[in-house]
């Protein structure tokens, strides 16, 4: 059995490219939480962040969907609920800011607005 490490995955679009992925990762890393990259066919944002929720072992996830919309999920909410979600295509600090508080709900600390 392979052990997955403690990590906030962060699910993307397969379409989707680089610079708003390394923004968002700069944000986990700054709150010193590990995070893991994957890709999906999955579209919209609030799916991928729940499937990346429920695949991590720390519940938390964030996803990147086809319209450039960032979500980020705790695997104890709803599906469609989100815990907090971006417009489109969202300016480079709103994705460190929604990175740095995936991994402030991680840590159990109030989140930045």
């Amino acid at each position: 059995m392979v052990e997955v490490k403690p990590a906030i995955i962060v699910m993307k679009h397969t379409c989707m490219g680089d610079e708003t992925l390394d923004l968002i990762c700069q944000g986990v890393e700054e709150e010193s939480i590990p995070w893991e990259i994957l890709e999906d066919p999955e579209t919209t944002a609030a799916k991928l962040a729940y499937q990346a929720a429920l695949a991590s072992r720390l519940d938390v996830g964030i996803g990147v969907g086809q319209d450039g919309v960032i979500a980020v999920h705790h695997a104890a909410l709803q599906p469609e609920m989100p815990l907090m979600a971006s417009g489109k295509n969202p300016e480079g600090p709103e994705c460190v800011m929604l990175g740095k508080n995936a991994a402030r709900l991680v840590k159990g600390l109030p989140l930045s607005v």
